[in-house]
This record gives C-alpha cells, structure tokens and sequence, in this order.
C-alpha cells in the first residue's frame, strides 16, 4: 500500500527491503570493524614483539611465521605496528565523526529554527566548505602542529559545516511538516516542537552522515601520516607507516602493503555500514509517516 501512494515510494520500498536483513558484504565489513576497534582498545596486549622494540637481526625481513607481514626497516614487526596503529587511526577517525555530528548538528538545527542566525553563519560555514577538504586540514595542521588533539580539531573544523548544512536542510523540511506547526500552534512552543519532532528526525541522517566523517577522517589522517604532517614517531599510525615504507617498495612491498589494505579495508568496512544504517534509518522514517 505505501509503494502505491508515491511515485518514489518502490525504490523507498526497495531500499526498506534491503535494510530488513544484513548481507554478506554488510556482515563481513562489520567482523572486520569489531576486529580493528578490538586492537584499537587492547592492541598492546596482542603484540608478541613490540610496536616500537627493533628485533636483532631481522632488518626488511620477508613475512614468514616468526614475523607474519615482515619486518621494516627498523627490524620492527609489521604485524606489531599494524595492530598498534589501529588506535590512532580509529582514535581519530570516531573522535572527529561525534565532535562534527555535535556541532554539526547542534548549529544545523540552530540556524534553520532562529532563522536571525541563519545569514552570517551559514556564510562562514560556506567559506570553509570551499576549501578542499585535504588543503584545509594541511594548512590548519600547518598552524597548529602535529599530533592527535591538533589532527581531531583540523577534521573537525573541516567536517563540521558540511553536516551543519545537512541538518539545517532536514530541520526546515520537518519544521514545515503540518504535525510540527500544529505542536506550535496549540501551545508547545518552538523548542518543545524541536525537541519531541526535529530531533528525532534528525538523528538517523546525522549518524550516517557520521559514518561518512569516519570513514573520510580515516583516510585524510592516513594522508597526513604519509606526508608526516600527522601524529609524530615513533607512535606507529597507519599513515606514518606507508611514509616509512614509499622508501623500500621495491625491496619491501609488504611494508606498503598492510597499512595500505588496512585503509583501504577499513574505509570500505566503514562506508558499507553507513550504507546499512542509512536504510535502517529511511525505513523507520518512511514506516513512521
């Protein structure tokens, strides 16, 4: 009956289907997200050499069972450093997708229910939305130095207008809603109406959209690693990991090769998830109407 009442609504419908159950890809990316955030939390625990303690005599050694994915240029363990590295890396990555999503969020409803806020706000928040999101991280790295506080606030302020505009567009949609005039009009008041219907319709689009920060951050810290403009050595990351590493490519490709499937894997995981929420959330949305 409901793919009936709208001509959009079978692709809505389609989409509903497929988030009623978690295929092959969503399960996997997340087995592979329970295994990354586990070493995050207890990494440490899982070494057997140490991120950071050279092994006597295993320079640029080949993966074999002592060392699983070789050894660097250090005679560190790569598998080592791969597993400590997940903490900076996903430090990063949930610290700037839950700081953006607050404040995101937070101003995006401010500015489309205080209407007076809206033009000079929405300005600046335009301004850094024209900047690429590397160049702006780099330049505010730059400014501010190297390290996991600095890299947290350069992605946030990189990421947080994008989401503001977002929610902004989402709020004035659902305060137009005839329901939400109606809660104002017998009385509940702006903030009442804002904070029984805005926001909960807020949150689903806002938690995909943090998905989205995740997996972004994930990759432009990797960047930064890489170019050295992120958390300093010897603190192993993934991104400082493939810098080491772009010296001995011939040499040495598994010291490329891990942190770089790691990204590269962990993005996926992570956009596939937000994939899955994102139908979670159009289903309850639509199953709500």
């Amino acid at each position: 009956m409901a793919s009936v009442e709208y001509g959009s609504r079978p692709v809505a419908a389609d989409r509903r289907k497929r988030g009623r159950r978690l295929d092959a890809t969503v399960i996997l990316s997340m087995c592979w997200l329970v295994v990354v955030v586990a070493a995050a939390l207890v990494g440490d625990n899982l070494t057997h050499y140490g991120a950071t303690t050279p092994v006597p005599d295993s320079r640029l050694l080949a993966p074999s069972p002592e060392h699983l994915l070789g050894t660097d240029d250090f005679s560190r363990d790569v598998l080592d450093r791969l597993i400590v590295g997940a903490r900076s890396s996903m430090l990063i990555g949930f610290s700037v997708a839950v700081a953006s999503s607050l404040l995101g969020g937070t101003l995006g409803i401010a500015v489309a229910v205080w209407r007076r806020l809206e033009p000079p706000v929405m300005r600046v928040l335009d301004g850094l939305i024209a900047f690429p999101s590397i160049i702006l991280t780099i330049l505010l790295v730059t400014l501010f130095g190297a390290g996991h506080t600095q890299v947290i606030f350069a992605l946030t302020v990189v990421f947080f207008p994008r989401i503001a505009r977002v929610v902004r567009g989402i709020t004035l949609s659902v305060a137009a809603s005839p329901y939400v005039e109606a809660a104002e009009v017998i009385g509940g008041g702006r903030m009442w109406a804002t904070w029984h219907h805005v926001l909960p319709n807020v949150i689903g689009p806002l938690s995909v959209q943090g998905t989205y920060v995740l997996s972004r951050s994930i990759v432009i810290d990797a960047a930064l690693g890489f170019l050295g403009l992120a958390v300093p050595p010897p603190t192993p990351t993934w991104g400082n990991m493939l810098g080491d590493a772009r010296l001995f490519i011939s040499q040495a490709w598994w010291m490329v090769f891990a942190p770089g499937v790691c990204i590269v894997l962990t993005a996926l995981a992570v956009n596939y998830a937000g994939d899955w929420l994102r139908d979670i959330t159009d289903k309850t949305r639509e199953s709500s109407r």
